[in-house]
């Protein structure tokens, strides 16, 4: 959809979507104010570009606000809805400024804030690419590691996301001994009550093997050892990392040290277990 409006009518369309955003009382709808906003701004495209700086100072505003969470969060979600555009308008330092803005909040104490920042640093890096932000990227990784440990399930599946782009795009900035630390991490993920966070953490792992300097010989023999524990859930996750890393790499190899992992067991059990993989 493409608005066509003169350029008096967009001055009064901008003016318009800003007052209604500013102006939300704690009873308006989230929704509403946000996907309008999104959808005014994405349809415009590049003819919105001599009004973002006046977007750009409302959210600004929105998200240092201190004595407010709800708008803190809806300006982040805008952000996040908004970000293809600021991209296509050339706006890039001003995203890199975002990037910083958003990874020196991540010790937000209130959850629903800390996944909308979360999300939009993770929209920004969608349209910028990991390699074009100014992050301590080391840092970064550190921080959304320890996150994904929060109780709230959006959180955990944006830091699982981001950790995967991070991994597929500037996978050197970390050493292969903290990645096969995400690695385990991650895959205490894969039992999940929550679909959502379970898809996320499968699909992730596997690009965290395939693209960074974890080796199918470091982690292979760990996770066929859990594989043959008595602990249903270390078993099960286990067997489901093992048929990913047969996926990423060859299942020849996985099949190769099962047959050594089987042949110096000595327990019964745990050899059947190691049969049923």
């Amino acid at each position: 959809m493409n608005f066509r409006v003169c350029d008096t009518d967009l001055v009064f369309l901008i003016e318009g979507i800003l007052h209604a955003f500013n102006k939300q009382t704690v009873n308006s709808s989230d929704d509403v104010i946000l996907n309008g906003f999104g959808t005014v701004v994405t349809s415009l495209g590049m003819r919105v570009k001599p009004h973002f700086h006046q977007i750009f100072d409302a959210l600004n505003q929105g998200l240092q606000s201190q004595n407010n969470n709800k708008v803190s969060k809806q300006s982040a979600d805008l952000i996040s809805r908004i970000a293809a555009v600021m991209k296509q308008c050339e706006m890039d330092q001003v995203l890199c400024d975002l990037c910083i803005l958003f990874f020196n909040n991540l010790e937000q104490e209130y959850p629903e804030v800390l996944d909308s920042f979360l999300e939009a640093l993770n929209s920004i890096i969608d349209v910028i690419g990991v390699t074009n932000t100014t992050l301590p990227m080391n840092d970064l990784v550190a921080s959304l590691s320890r996150l994904l440990d929060e109780r709230s399930y959006k959180v955990q599946e944006v830091c699982i996301n981001l950790l995967g782009r991070i991994a597929y795009d500037d996978n050197t900035c970390v050493s292969r001994k903290n990645w096969m630390k995400i690695c385990f991490k991650i895959l205490e993920k894969f039992l999940e009550p929550k679909k959502v966070i379970r898809t996320a953490a499968v699909k992730r792992f596997g690009m965290i093997l395939k693209f960074t300097a974890v080796s199918s010989v470091t982690i292979l023999p760990i996770l066929i050892h859990n594989a043959a524990a008595m602990d249903r859930r270390v078993c099960v996750s286990s067997i489901v990392a093992i048929a990913i890393v047969a996926e990423v790499f060859s299942p020849s190899l996985v099949l190769i040290e099962l047959i050594n992992k089987y042949s110096v067991v000595p327990d019964r059990d745990a050899q059947i277990s190691l049969l049923f993989i």
